[in-house]
């Protein structure tokens, strides 16, 4: 009989066996420490960036241009500098003045498409969660993000500053490479530091307007006197800010929705990024499910294995840093990070030139504003003329005359250009 019991156990299917304490001891408890230390240890290091075909942007000195038309003449991205440019940044006096509003850490497209993953997908985001210490459910830690105070969140980036926690790159853990492409991507928002990105300057803090300075080429910006309705709604928010520590990022490489051409000013701090033209897309491993503007590939630390096409894409990389400015054409594919232990402070201004309000080539109209700013301001200095971010919107702010003008201009001449959203 103790034979035959004997016999009858060895006989029983595993997941028989597996409902004494003994085998969940032997078998469970080991699988679990696998997955969860996966979790928290990277993983062998991605290739390098050698392993795809990228090189540097352009660099123009700013003594060398003369307007922001002078720029987009080149035809492609380009960095602009000049050693005499400083934007007279001062964080305290921003958290002073501007720290009793609410902000927004996630941007309007990010949690609309977060907020729309079907059920089983946010279903394995919380057990992820639940693994990586969080008690948070999705839809909680996404509304947190939402309304932040703009005071505790500069606190959080001056403390990760001075405890000096964050390392230079980020990666996920390495079982997220074997994940679906939408968890990969919603974790790769998730775990990076918060980030206050895309969001006008003048809804969060324009009290500090004043004292920001820009660099002297965007004392005229065409494009804010086009008579699209559409390109009026986005140019008249211009700046946009991006403020953040270390590993921040704002999203994963993408095209912008608005396909507006853009001037990104490094005021504080830098930035890496990866830049790819638009015929490089399906080298990119669009993401049809998300949208046709973002792409699974990552030109930051580039997953040969995940996105094997991605070797045969050609593109620009570089960091931008403060003082410098990038030049990017509209329907570029791109992808920022900050690097500085921070605060990283970028502005964002949408820019367009003579396509957009000159049919016929004659720009006086719209340039008349600009240049009486200048001629006024050279009054009362010798040779350097200085543009501050009030400046800048003073310059450029609505004028229903002239843009009406600009509209039966563009109307009796064939059309001006327009963008798309």
């Amino acid at each position: 009989r103790e034979r035959a019991r004997t016999m009858a156990a060895r006989r029983r299917p595993l997941c028989c066996c597996c409902c004494t304490g003994r085998c969940c001891t032997i078998i469970v408890v080991p699988i679990l420490a696998v997955i969860i230390g996966s979790l928290y240890t990277p993983g062998p290091p991605y290739p390098s960036k050698g392993a795809i075909s990228l090189k540097e942007v352009p660099r123009i000195r700013a003594g060398d241009m003369i307007s922001l038309e002078a720029i987009f003449e080149h035809g492609g991205p380009v960095v602009i500098y000049d050693e005499n440019y400083e934007a007279n940044w001062n964080i305290t006096k921003m958290k002073e003045l501007c720290g009793h509003r609410n902000v927004s850490l996630i941007s309007n497209a990010t949690y609309t498409m977060l907020m729309a993953l079907p059920e089983e997908i946010v279903s394995i985001t919380e057990w992820f969660l639940l693994l990586l210490g969080s008690s948070s459910r999705l839809n909680e830690e996404l509304s947190r993000r939402v309304r932040y105070p703009l005071s505790q969140y500069i606190d959080d980036v001056e403390l990760q500053k001075a405890e000096r926690q964050q390392q230079r790159g980020f990666q996920l853990p390495y079982i997220f490479r074997f994940a679906p492409t939408e968890i990969r991507l919603l974790f790769d928002v998730l775990l990076r530091p918060l980030y206050l990105h895309d969001v006008s300057l003048a809804q969060i803090c324009p009290e500090i307007m004043a004292d920001i300075q820009l660099p002297t080429f965007l004392s005229l910006n065409r494009l804010h006197f086009s008579p699209d309705p559409g390109i009026q709604f986005e140019v008249q928010q211009n700046p946009f800010i991006f403020l953040g520590p270390r590993n921040s990022m704002s999203y994963p490489l993408h095209q912008n929705i608005f396909t507006g051409d853009v001037v990104m000013v490094m005021a504080q701090g830098s930035k890496s990024f990866s830049l790819f033209h638009p015929r490089e897309r399906s080298n990119l491993h669009p993401l049809g499910g998300l949208g046709s503007v973002v792409y699974a590939a990552d030109g930051l630390e580039p997953d040969l294995w995940a996105t094997p096409n991605l070797k045969h894409a050609q593109g620009w990389e570089g960091v931008l840093k403060a003082g410098e400015s990038l030049y990017l054409p509209g329907k570029y594919i791109h992808q920022f990070q900050n690097e500085d232990l921070g605060p990283n402070i970028g502005l964002k201004f949408w820019v367009g030139g003579k396509p957009y309000v000159c049919p016929d080539g004659d720009c006086a109209l719209v340039d008349r504003k600009a240049n009486s700013f200048v001629a006024k301001k050279r009054k009362g200095e010798e040779d350097h003329v200085t543009l501050s971010i009030a400046d800048y919107r003073e310059i450029h702010q609505y004028d229903a005359d002239i843009i009406e003008e600009v509209r039966v201009r563009c109307s009796n001449k064939g059309g001006c250009k327009k963008l798309g959203r």
